[in-house]
């Protein structure tokens, strides 16, 4: 079963979470700047919350950064100094109008997934 860790527990987040839950997908981690957020979204599908984006486990398969588009940069910053090169995850935001290039400066595998 692929992992799953999400940045962001926001309404996207709030949707996308169950839907990929339904379809097989384990959401292990959901980590907002709000432990509020970050427990209501992590309750809704069985995942550890988390506020600190350094207790991230990066060994999932797949993280989604669901964040509003200007504080992609920051996270994909503040994740990047946290990955290992060699065993880094698929990170990818849900920005359809911010540059995938963004992620690609501090991830090896990166994408988006605009829902």
């Amino acid at each position: 079963m692929e992992r799953v860790a999400f940045v962001g527990a926001g309404k996207l987040a709030f949707h996308l979470a169950p839907a990929l839950k339904s379809a097989g997908l384990q959401i292990s981690q959901v980590y907002s700047r709000t432990e509020a957020a970050a427990q209501r979204l992590a309750q809704r599908v069985g995942a550890i919350p988390l506020t600190q984006l350094s207790e991230l486990d990066l060994s999932v398969d797949l993280v989604i950064i669901a964040v509003a588009d200007d504080a992609i940069g920051a996270v994909a910053a503040s994740l990047g100094s946290l990955v290992d090169p060699v065993s880094s995850p698929l990170v990818v935001h849900t920005s359809g109008g911010t540059p995938t290039a963004l992620l690609g400066a501090h991830f090896p595998r990166y994408g988006s997934f605009y829902p």
